[in-house]
This record gives structure tokens, C-alpha cells and sequence, in this order.
């Protein structure tokens, strides 16, 4: 763990799952791996369907280095690799504003194209939400998702997340999405499907703004 950064210490596990910070040679593996994926609107360094592969690699990194070196208690943003069995298959993604007040969070998650289906973005979001609203202390975790992606919108209704009653375009031009809304007594009040250990996380609450 480092005295400087002690996030790099932070693990959370569920059965074959670990979420944590990827090192470097693993975010060169995400982005090796982003620069085969398809478009994706719902992942940032995805979304430009005008991108080359080797741009799309680009953006991905770019994206978890601006993560990093923009990080502050007021403002953050953190992607957690997903390892299955030890194996890379994705991010999940977890950011706030002023959350020290807010207590509230937004979610994303990418789970490489040829291991989606397998279960694999809800049971590591599970994962995510028990670091989020028991480890964190967040009141409500919001996950948007577009119109068109059903496997996106099955995770939310799957995990509990309510829709909300708005849903439309962000921009002109942008399509249609779906906002959906997760507090944490709702969390807590569903049974949950397997236990979830976080190790390292004591010597990092004072980077989320916990005093």
C-alpha cells in the first residue's frame, strides 16, 4: 500500500470477484482491451464511434489517469478493475460530488463485450454497492442507462434501483436515457446473494471527505 496513495490498498472480493485500483500494466491492459471493443454511449472513453481503435486505447487511459490526477475530496471519480478467478474482464466505476454532503454517488460499469452475459456486471456491481453504502456511508447510488441498452437497464432493475419518474435526452442529440435511483435503506432491506469482504479501505476514508 502506498503511504502516498493509500487507495491502491483497497480490495473488495465476492466469491471469484476483486475489485481494485489496476496498475499500470493492467490499465494498458484495459486499454488494449477497450481499442476491440464496440461503441458504447454508456462508458466514456467508448462513446465516440468515430474513434480508431488506437484512439479508443488512447481515451481509456487518458480517462483513468485524469481520474487520478484530478482526485480531491470534493470531487472524485474511481474505477475499480473487475478480475474474475484473477482474470481482467472489466470496471466498475463509482463518483461523487462534495460527497462529504451529498452522500450521494453515481454508478457505471464496463464488462468487456466477450464476457458480458455471464452475470458478471451485476454480481460485481453488488460488490460495488456494499463498498458504496456500507463502506462509504452513501445515502443513494444513481445509475443512468440508455434507452437502448437493455443489459445496462436489466442491471439496475435487477440490484432493486428505482427508476425515476424523469426520463429524456441529456442534449440535443443525445438519445434517450433512464435514470434510476438507489437509496441505501432500499439496499439493505434486500437479501444479498453473496458475502462481501473490503480490505484497505480504514486508511483511505479521507480521501472520499470522511474527516
Amino acid at each position: 500500500m502506498s503511504t502516498y496513495w493509500p487507495l491502491t490498498g483497497l480490495r473488495v472480493r465476492t466469491g471469484p470477484l476483486e475489485l481494485r485500483i489496476p496498475t499500470a500494466a493492467e490499465c494498458e491492459a484495459l486499454a488494449e482491451a477497450a481499442a476491440r471493443e464496440p461503441t458504447n454511449p454508456g462508458v466514456p472513453f467508448l462513446a465516440d464511434a468515430a474513434d480508431s481503435p488506437v484512439r479508443r486505447g488512447r481515451r481509456t487511459l487518458q480517462f483513468l489517469w485524469r481520474e487520478l490526477g484530478t482526485w480531491g475530496p470534493d470531487g472524485w471519480s474511481l474505477s475499480l478493475a473487475v478480475f474474475d478467478q484473477g482474470e481482467l474482464v472489466g470496471t466498475q466505476n463509482v463518483r461523487a460530488v462534495d460527497f462529504a454532503r451529498e452522500r450521494e454517488v453515481m454508478t457505471g460499469v464496463w464488462i468487456f463485450q466477450d464476457r458480458s452475459g455471464q452475470g458478471l456486471g451485476t454480481r460485481s456491481r453488488s460488490a460495488l454497492l456494499h463498498l458504496i453504502f456500507d463502506g462509504l456511508g452513501a445515502h443513494r447510488a444513481v445509475h443512468r442507462a440508455a434507452a437502448d441498452n437493455p443489459a445496462s437497464l436489466a442491471l439496475a432493475r435487477r440490484l432493486g434501483y428505482q427508476e425515476d419518474p424523469a426520463t429524456g435526452a441529456d442534449s440535443e442529440g443525445t438519445p434517450p436515457s433512464h435514470r434510476f435511483s438507489l437509496t441505501a435503506d432500499r439496499w439493505r432491506s434486500q437479501p444479498r446473494p453473496e458475502p462481501v469482504h473490503v480490505t484497505g479501505l480504514s486508511e483511505s476514508l479521507f480521501m472520499f471527505g470522511h474527516e
